[in-house]
């Protein structure tokens, strides 16, 4: 009977005869991982220390449900700094290393992981030790489909360091025998076959220079060596991994050169890092070690916002002002899941509008309740800077599409702030109106009170952002709408508008958004001016229009994420279109 080793690309053919297999299996991984520094090498001698434990997981449809035991650590002197010299020498005394026992899961997909769900209440979980977890699991990160693949290609895919393309390499050998004596058969769920005579070898050179973010690498000896390591900098120059597959064997190691730098950036030397896990024993698990705050959370976390969008007619003077008039108003609650590293799985629940005649100069013929948004779903398509378009249904409403446009803005970055510091700087940014220029402006603060404070959960900045617990990180775009690649401006209140009337134009005078980020609380809102004017110019207005979304929770959905059907992409540009119903259509 087959039962899954690494999602998507590994199974083990266990000979299931007796009950003790009801629970399925468990697989206990010896881990090893260890570094030598050059440092000292004036010294005749490379210093080093070891990190052993064993890995053991429990697997399940796409995702292993794994925990760590009898961690250790150790150190000696080496006298080669190559692999070799990396391996520890086998009379070194270890001493017991405080590492977390408890559960956490690797969801897979089919290029490799997806994500990790760890107990929030651990805690031996901090970031560090969720750092150090991150890198080993991260070996069983094949992350390569090898059907019909040639034996040498490239592939970019994420990593423990970030998104980087790889370069692959793949061998076919006859097999040792310094395997033989485990006693389980494995069997590739991809179409490459595994003779029972060979051993595959998996050759993978990370391109260090094209990852995104850059120079985003955890340095363990910085935790475990802190001594050697204080007050420096360190930068990955070098990742090889190497994978053995036969039919009795699985072992992966990786080999990393890092450079170390004082702080005035002058290089001290260099650290080798070595981590080495192999498969090694399969017995029969005795009960599910799953919790339920786990189990709750195997669907991928979903995000709920709250929508809120205002516009009011100007009649002069500041926003809102006691001669304002309301022109209409809508709520909605937006739901998102991440689906793959770079797509949200979006739907809206409850869009409400509520239209003001005396606003518009009455040119809302009615009242209208539904938006006829919900549960509809769509997705969202990231790259390093932010959104990149959309995937909608085919039968779609244009103007939906330009709702969804408008919203989801609050979400879009738009601009490389990678590593920023504090300031303003004027960059091209892409946002719902195409390209624009815009002046940004970053600033960090500290939070003096809770209002921001959620025990429940925490926003981790990623990507070069940079912000530590306790600081509020704020994002303004104003956009230079004269410098804008398009033009043409939806706003979110005329797609209400059944019979607004055709000889009416709307044109945006400015827009600027605003992001704040804090330890539990994600706000963005976008603030749109925009004059209405009729063709003849006899009438025409001004509009304030701001679109608010707010994240309000993280639950953990019980059903799998909705497919689109009859799925489209569409860019995430606001389009060309004509709203009014067709004047010939109307006589």
């Amino acid at each position: 009977m087959n039962f899954i080793l690494i999602p998507f690309f590994l199974a083990t053919n266990l000979i299931i005869n007796d009950d003790a297999w009801y629970n399925g299996p468990e697989y206990s991984f010896s881990v090893h991982w260890s570094i030598i520094s050059d440092l000292e090498k004036e010294k005749g001698r490379y210093m080093g220390k070891a990190l052993l434990m064993t890995l053991k997981c429990l697997p399940r449809e796409d995702y292993l449900i794994c925990h760590f035991e009898d961690a250790k650590i150790g150190k000696w002197s080496s006298k080669k700094f190559d692999r070799e010299g990396a391996l520890p020498t086998r009379n070194m005394s270890y001493e017991r290393f405080n590492f977390s026992v408890n559960n956490f899961v690797i969801k897979f997909h089919q290029y490799g992981i997806d994500h990790y769900i760890v107990e929030k209440n651990d805690k031996l979980m901090n970031q560090i030790l969720i750092n150090m977890f991150k890198t080993i699991v991260n070996q069983l990160n094949v992350a390569t489909n090898l059907d019909q693949k040639d034996d040498n290609f490239q592939e970019k895919q994420i990593f423990f360091m970030g998104e980087c393309p790889a370069d692959y390499k793949i061998l076919r050998s006859k097999v040792n025998n310094y395997c033989d004596n485990k006693k389980f058969d494995l069997v590739l769920l991809v179409d490459s076959r595994l003779n029972d005579d060979e051993v595959i070898r998996i050759k993978r050179q990370i391109v260090l220079d094209q990852c995104v973010p850059p120079d985003l690498y955890y340095f363990i000896g910085r935790d475990i060596h802190s001594t050697i390591f204080e007050n420096t900098t360190d930068r990955l120059i070098s990742s090889e991994s190497n994978t053995r597959i036969s039919k009795n064997c699985f072992t992966t190691e990786t080999l990393n050169i890092v450079d170390i730098y004082d702080q005035e950036h002058k290089k001290l030397g260099n650290v080798l890092d070595h981590l080495y896990i192999s498969l090694d024993s399969i017995h029969p698990a005795q009960a599910s070690r799953i919790s339920v705050d786990i189990e709750s959370l195997l669907h991928g976390p979903e995000y709920t916002y709250r929508v809120e969008i205002v516009t009011v007619k100007k009649a002069g003077g500041q926003p809102c002002a006691a001669t304002d008039v309301k022109a209409f108003d809508a709520v909605s609650t937006l739901k998102c899941r991440p689906r793959v590293p770079d797509t949200l799985n979006c739907r809206f629940e409850a869009a409400k509008m509520q239209i003001y005649e005396e606003g518009l100069y009455e040119l809302a013929r009615e009242t209208v309740e539904d938006l006829w948004m919900d549960d509809e779903p769509f997705e969202i398509i990231f790259d390093k800077n932010g959104i990149k378009n959309l995937i909608v249904t085919k039968h779609m409403e244009p103007w939906t599409i330009d709702m969804i446009r408008s919203i989801v803005n609050q979400l879009n970055i738009g601009i490389n702030i990678r590593n920023k510091q504090d300031g303003i700087f004027t960059t091209n940014e892409r946002s719902f109106l195409g390209e624009c220029s815009a002046k940004v402006e970053l600033y960090h603060g500290l939070s003096y009170d809770n209002r921001w404070k959620d025990d429940k959960f925490e926003i981790i900045p990623m990507n070069g952002i940079n912000k530590v617990t306790s600081e509020f990180f704020e994002i303004e775009k104003r956009r230079d709408i004269d410098d804008c690649e398009h033009g043409v401006y939806f706003f979110a209140s005329k797609s209400a508008y059944t019979d607004f009337p055709w000889d009416f134009a709307t044109t945006i005078k400015s827009s600027t958004s605003r992001i704040i980020i804090s330890d539990s609380n994600y706000t963005s809102y976008t603030i749109n001016e925009f004059l209405v004017t009729s063709k003849d110019k006899t009438r025409n207005f001004t509009l304030h229009e701001k679109i608010n979304l707010n994240l309000e929770t993280i639950s953990a959905p019980r059903n799998d994420i909705p497919s689109i059907p009859d799925a489209t992409s569409v860019s995430f540009m606001i389009q060309d279109h004509r709203w009014n119903i067709n004047e010939e259509d109307k006589k």
